[in-house]
């Protein structure tokens, strides 16, 4: 699109090519009249289910987010979703940038172009607000953030590996260019002030929130990150108190340390730190934890069980998973039985 890269913030993407072709392809007809190619598992719905609005970080494609696992008993997010779609969850809509996958001939990508194409696949949905979670990863936070800030009363809200201060980290990035084109579109986009608004959205934000963030994130360390947005939604500014350590018991994974408390709206603000898992690999080292929490979210039992997630919501929410991809045998289906005993180790 004409003026999509006309921001100077096209150096901080790495667009990725497809893997494969996207199956469930949905065309969004986007304000410039392009069409952004996306992927619709289920159908949205006006009443009933949720639907999940997932924005990809920057180094990945819907195309690979959107694929099974191949691993015995180690599902993908994509399994994940499978398992929400037979239980509550209406529809999921894997959000593709403009450079990226199937998007590739609409670059070069831009965070003006994501912050108007997130505005436009909302739309698309066609739903109310309260009946969309929103979801964002890493570089996903950017859209992820805008939608909560201009719909406050979204259904649900899921910050993954996330930043904080959006318009410090984008600003930044654009400085560090050794472009001086990139840093002149920047100053004169307006860009920094529409990303402004993104750093008071959790303020406001009247929906259940959950961080999942690893502590030793190597991009966007947690103490900066995950903390700020916890406490911007809780109107604290600083950590005061320690998350209370979480322990599957007997399960291949390291503890996970939750905290949960009310918004400033009044909805439930979950931070979910994991031990281990870096940037990139929170998912595979942290999946049982990680789904158990989203699915507690999509549930709407978030915070209903005091400071953990005890009480299980849906007891078969791990065999459902499971049973999408290895049928439930028994190595599998052991580990489902250790996975929900959750104690506390405070």
């Amino acid at each position: 699109m004409e003026g999509a890269s006309q921001d100077g913030t096209s150096c901080m993407f790495v667009p990725q090519r497809d893997y494969e072709p996207v199956r469930d392809a949905f065309g969004v007809t986007c304000r410039d009249g392009a069409t952004l190619q996306c992927c619709l598992l289920g159908t949205p719905a006006k009443a009933g289910g949720k639907t999940l609005l997932y924005f990809h970080g920057n180094g990945e494609v819907v195309s690979k987010v959107s694929r099974h696992s191949e691993v015995d008993g180690l599902p993908n997010f994509r399994d994940c979703v499978d398992a929400m779609l037979q239980r509550n969850l209406a529809a999921c809509l894997l959000v593709e940038y403009r450079g990226y996958g199937a998007n590739e001939a609409l670059g070069p990508p831009s965070v003006t172009a994501m912050l108007d194409d997130a505005e436009d696949v909302l739309a698309a949905l066609a739903i109310p607000d309260q009946q969309v979670v929103v979801m964002g990863r890493s570089l996903g936070t950017i859209p992820a953030l805008h939608l909560a800030a201009l719909h406050p009363s979204l259904g649900g809200l899921v910050i993954e590996s996330g930043m904080a201060r959006a318009a410090t980290f984008v600003g930044q990035r654009v400085s560090n260019s050794p472009s001086v084109a990139h840093r002149e579109e920047f100053c004169k986009s307006g860009l920094a002030q529409r990303l402004l608004p993104l750093e008071a959205a959790l303020q406001h934000y009247q929906g259940p929130l959950l961080v999942l963030h690893c502590k030793d994130d190597e991009v966007f360390p947690y103490e900066d990150h995950a903390y700020l947005n916890h406490r911007a939604a809780v109107g604290q500014a600083t950590q005061e108190a320690s998350p209370r350590l979480f322990n599957l018991s007997d399960a291949p994974e390291a503890p996970c340390a939750l905290q949960i408390e009310k918004s400033m709206q009044g909805g439930p603000a979950a931070l979910c730190l994991f031990e281990y898992g870096g940037h990139n690999f929170i998912w595979p080292l942290n999946w049982i934890s990680y789904a158990h929490a989203v699915m507690c979210l999509m549930d709407g039992t978030l915070g209903k069980h005091g400071e953990s997630f005890d009480g299980e919501p849906n007891s078969d929410w791990w065999t459902d998973m499971v049973a999408c991809r290895t049928g439930g045998s028994g190595r599998v289906e052991q580990r489902a039985q250790t996975s929900r005993r959750w104690c506390c180790i405070a």
